[in-house]
């Protein structure tokens, strides 16, 4: 049996067993979403074959940990919004950055867009007005773009992420600087050169 299909049958039945769990539910459901992440935090930008195969079944447990957090916000009001699926606020765009990785790495990226567009949406929605966390989101979503030489998307999601990292964190910040840099570049990549 493929090792797929064994995974899918063991989430099945740790899922049947959660739902009994009573009381350590939610400590089950903390533990399973930071192994989650601490996964998505070392997932590398352009994973190797081997890595590929290997972290393929992992990534389905990222998924499905991001389509909870995006139902989620979707059916929770902002005063409620606390700890979505088990995953603290602060580490959210952890799981889309994971997804992301996993395929653009394998320049899979019509797989790696929704999630990125996903991740926009879930941090504006959990940090209402500006956050850390919202530029990343913007600034990866416009790497995602430029991959595919659409700098006319990128540009103003680039400008905004800009715009708020200064405003944020300060001008000289490590991120406010990569994101200046992103932009640079993209305007440099998106300029007609004369001949």
């Amino acid at each position: 049996m493929q090792l797929h299909i064994k995974l899918v049958l063991v989430r099945w039945f740790l899922q049947a067993q959660l739902a009994e769990a009573g009381e350590i539910q939610s400590v089950l459901e903390t533990t399973f979403a930071t192994a989650m992440i601490g996964f998505a935090q070392i997932l590398p930008d352009s994973p190797t074959s081997e890595q590929i195969e290997n972290i393929r079944d992992i990534v389905l447990h990222l998924e499905d940990l991001g389509k909870r957090i995006i139902a989620e916000i979707k059916e929770a009001k902002e005063a409620q919004i606390i700890s979505l699926a088990s995953v603290t606020s602060d580490e959210v765009i952890w799981v889309f950055v994971g997804i992301k990785r996993f395929y653009e790495g394998q320049g899979l990226y019509k797989l790696a867009e929704p999630w990125s567009e996903e991740c926009v949406n879930v941090c504006q929605s959990l940090f209402a007005g500006e956050h850390p966390d919202v530029a990343t989101s913007l600034n990866n979503l416009a790497y995602l773009y430029d991959s595919q030489g659409r700098y006319s998307d990128a540009e103003p999601l680039l400008i905004e992420a800009l715009a708020m990292c200064q405003r944020v964190l300060g001008v000289n910040h490590p991120t406010t600087e990569t994101i200046r840099e992103n932009l640079a570049i993209l305007q440099r990549q998106s300029t007609p050169r004369a001949i």
